[in-house]
């Protein structure tokens, strides 16, 4: 299997590389070697490559600066997958695109299902909503993973952003009217290469699907606790978590106040077992203090 993978530094894309024991036949590009700002870069790295699986990692992820940067967010999320999607199949392969539960508004009750009518509410969930469309029109053997909430040891995230600010300050205020359940980037990355792999075997699941974390719903302030309970059992000290509502925190971006994702189709279709998010976290925890520790 002849896998080429877009994407290099970030969360999901470090993630996928650790957990692919076989790197034969495996190409990771970044963003010096296919701009997706210029989407035939990408295209032409699929004609040139030739792959079976195509997996897309890269994207514009700053959700509030999206707002200002529409082009921007909109040449990464929208129009580069699909014209990786055009030469994925022109060539007769397959591809699996990451998407997010930003695609919702967060109004319904309950977890979304794949079925369920999008609504974004904010630029970037729009730019990745028309990505998931423009994939699935140009490439049908195409599969969808809407995430939400995702973290990992690398890159920006909420829990290295809780651990950092919550080291300098004796009090943090924390959202707690959104909710959702938080995702390892580690568990996603095992997800997607488990998606490759059928697609591989000839047991394809064509379309949407949906991942996160397992286990009890939470609000940000539940994923801070979480965070902060496994820092005082290391160190004996963490901050206290002040919940506030969503307009007590105004940012540009609006967040979805539930983005719970209802993931019952992909267990049944690629068999996936969804860990519980604070056990996922805790694993993250650990590789966060083993990298601290290498790295002093």
């Amino acid at each position: 299997m002849r896998v080429l993978q877009f994407g290099k530094c970030g969360q999901l894309a470090l993630a996928l590389a650790a957990a692919r024991t076989d790197q034969t036949n495996y190409k990771v590009l970044g963003s010096a070697d296919a701009d997706f700002r210029d989407p035939d870069a990408p295209a032409q790295a699929v004609r040139d490559y030739k792959p079976d699986i195509v997996l897309i990692a890269a994207a514009y992820t700053d959700v509030d600066g999206a707002e200002a940067d529409r082009a921007g967010a909109f040449a990464v999320n929208a129009a580069a997958p699909e014209a990786i999607a055009q030469a994925v199949n022109a060539s007769g392969g397959a591809l699996i695109h990451v998407s997010t539960d930003y695609v919702f508004d967060g109004r319904k009750t309950g977890g979304y299902l794949e079925t369920d009518a999008t609504h974004p509410i904010n630029i970037y969930g729009e730019s990745k909503l028309a990505g998931e469309q423009g994939v699935l029109k140009a490439a049908p053997r195409s599969v969808v993973i809407r995430t939400s909430w995702v973290y990992s040891e690398n890159g920006k995230n909420f829990v290295k952003t809780m651990l950092r600010v919550g080291a300098e300050r004796d009090e943090l205020h924390i959202v707690d009217d959104q909710i959702g359940r938080p995702t390892s980037a580690t568990e996603l990355a095992i997800t997607v290469w488990t998606a490759a792999d059928a697609i591989a075997a000839g047991r394809a699941h064509w379309g949407v699907h949906h991942f996160s974390g397992g286990g009890a719903a939470a609000s940000w302030a539940d994923f801070a606790d979480a965070v902060f309970e496994f820092q005082q059992a290391k160190t004996g000290k963490r901050p206290a978590v002040i919940r506030i509502g969503s307009n007590d925190y105004l940012r540009p971006a609006q967040r979805p106040k539930n983005s719970l994702l209802d993931c019952g189709l992909i267990k049944e279709a690629y068999g996936i077992k969804l860990k519980p998010w604070r056990e996922a976290l805790v694993e993250t925890m650990a590789r966060l203090e083993v990298s601290a520790g290498s790295s002093g």
